[in-house]
């Protein structure tokens, strides 16, 4: 069984190597900047989930009925707080140096999660590392991390990686 089990994980890493590039060429670094404001536009395309509106905790609630209603506001304003940001880092990107590109079969695992709805239909995309400017209020600032880079109606869509993003710092 053991055998069989490391056969099929062995197999599936050959597969997904051997996935190969996308059907069209790697992003350039102005492509890298569009995908990224195309793909946060996309992100806040999506409506949010209607406010849970829970109201927070009551007197008599259970341990487990305060903490689901905590969570459930928490997680919505979190939503909403993230979009908010979003909005006011859309005008501010400035650049996006591009790092190592390769191609790469798509897993939404190693996304955060507002980009699955994007990447539903994408089996394969450009994987890269990248580096994005952006103006805020500490002056320019730098992060680096790893994205899929792909087209879909004719347009670049980034889509970042969950683990691996640097914290901004200032530019030099």
């Amino acid at each position: 069984m053991i055998r069989i089990c490391l056969f099929a994980a062995s197999l599936s890493l050959v597969l997904a190597a051997c996935a190969g590039p996308p059907d069209y060429p790697q992003p350039t670094e102005r492509d890298a900047l569009a995908a990224y404001k195309n793909g946060i536009r996309a992100d806040l395309a999506v409506p949010l989930p209607p406010d849970p509106k829970v109201g927070g905790t009551a007197i008599g609630d259970t341990p487990g009925e305060a903490y689901a209603k905590t969570v459930t506001t928490f997680e919505y304003e979190s939503l909403r707080g993230g979009r908010e940001i979003l909005r006011r880092r859309l005008p501010a990107i400035r650049k996006v140096r591009l790092g190592e590109c390769t191609g790469a079969r798509v897993s939404l695992d190693r996304v955060q999660d507002y980009s699955h709805h994007r990447l539903a239909d994408v089996d394969r995309a450009w994987e890269c590392a990248f580096t994005d400017e952006v103006d805020s209020a500490r002056g320019r600032v730098a992060a680096n991390g790893t994205a899929y880079f792909y087209r879909a109606d004719e347009k670049w869509l980034m889509a970042t990686f969950r683990k691996g993003r640097g914290s901004y710092e200032r530019v030099r």
